[in-house]
């Protein structure tokens, strides 16, 4: 993963296999989410991980049908959406944003980090940029000469800032990037986050609710990446 980026498999972002909400969504016919021209499949990134993937095609790409592997490299631009912290691909309001980009004729990948949603496998730091990792590669693969942007929102700009230096250092630089609501690290963000607000005045608050984040290895530091 690139110096200093060691691998804790120890370190869970949360203690559960999966972050699903609503608990009862079903995540393989994303066209009842009012998608026009997508599919659902499953890749396995290692024995460690298997995430689940829309892919949607643009709005000018619907009609042609065929194969969506192919259609990946008809030369329109290509976003992968990386998303937050709660919730699934299929949250009401990622599947509008998913929407708004294919009506301005993106092709759009968007998938569930292990242990999101129908994904399988525990979510750590070096884990779910590593699906990043795999999702971008396996695009590139396919997309031929199409523009390839990352596309990060919430916590996703922090796993979109680690995996852009990834592929920097490896010299496979995308086209693009952006971080929708970023923030300069995980700890800062906790420290300023609402939920957090009744507790701040508490003797050893950040003993307790902010320190223990690093010592399971959480940093997702965008300010140095």
């Amino acid at each position: 993963m690139g110096a200093g980026d060691k691998v804790n498999k120890k370190a869970h972002l949360y203690e559960c296999d999966e972050i699903r909400w609503p608990p009862f969504i079903d995540l393989t016919k994303p066209w009842e989410f009012g998608l026009k021209g997508a599919r659902n499949f499953y890749l396995d990134v290692n024995e460690e991980s298997r995430i689940g993937v829309w892919q949607i095609l643009p709005n000018s790409s619907v009609e042609e049908g065929g194969d969506f592997d192919k259609l990946l490299g008809n030369g329109k631009k290509v976003i992968l959406y990386l998303h937050g912290t709660t919730g699934t691909r299929g949250g009401w309001h990622r599947v509008q944003l998913l929407k708004l980009l294919a009506s301005l004729d993106f092709h759009v990948v968007a998938f569930d980090y292990r242990g999101y949603g129908d994904s399988k496998g525990h979510p750590t730091e070096d884990g779910v940029v590593e699906d990043g990792y795999f999702m971008y590669k396996w695009i590139k693969e396919r997309s031929k000469d199409s523009s390839v942007i990352l596309w990060g929102h919430s916590l996703g700009t922090a796993i979109t800032t680690k995996l852009a230096r990834l592929l920097c250092i490896k010299n496979e630089d995308p086209d693009g990037v952006v971080l929708e609501s970023p923030f300069n690290n995980i700890r800062d963000a906790a420290i300023r986050h609402p939920f957090t607000a009744l507790f701040r005045f508490m003797p050893m608050f950040k003993e307790i609710f902010i320190d223990t984040i690093a010592e399971n290895g959480i940093y997702f530091s965008s300010d140095e990446k």
